[in-house]
């Protein structure tokens, strides 16, 4: 009796475990529809290496449309106050810019998990003065003494 029990439990279980993951295309913009993405002109997020589309953040958005199914246009901003109003104008889906996380984008914008984590670094010559404070140094050239 409870050899049987068990086998019926063990596949009323199993077949409840693809509940678990969700692999499925987004929902209405899968059947067929384009997905928008706004991004800039930089040397890391996208950029034209000879006539071909290029860049960190194109080749992950690009996947993505890729995974999902969907065909991707790209439009481009000059400023990211243009990535964000093009954003609040509902012109594009995605934003794909090397954008970074703020409490104020965060309170306008949903944001997915950070793929990059970076932390301010600051480079100096061996033999100046090191720099005792990053903001002293932040407004000066390269070539200039930051003190």
């Amino acid at each position: 009796m409870a050899r049987p029990l068990f086998a019926a439990c063990f596949i009323v279980s199993l077949s409840l475990l693809p509940g678990c993951f969700d692999t499925s295309p987004l929902d209405p913009m899968s059947q067929g529809e384009e997905l928008v993405v706004v991004t800039r002109n930089t040397p890391t997020a996208y950029y034209f290496e000879g006539d071909r589309p290029s860049g960190f953040d194109y080749a992950l958005i690009k996947a993505f449309a890729r995974e999902q199914g969907m065909p991707l246009r790209i439009k481009v901003a000059f400023s990211l106050q243009e990535v964000f109003e093009t954003l609040e104008k509902g012109e594009a889906h995605v934003a794909a810019a090397g954008l970074s996380q703020s409490t104020v984008r965060d309170a306008r914008f949903l944001a997915s998990a950070p793929y990059l984590q970076q932390q301010p670094l600051v480079v100096y010559k061996s033999g100046l003065l090191r720099p005792r404070y990053a903001r002293r140094s932040c407004g000066s050239r390269p070539g200039d003494r930051g003190g």
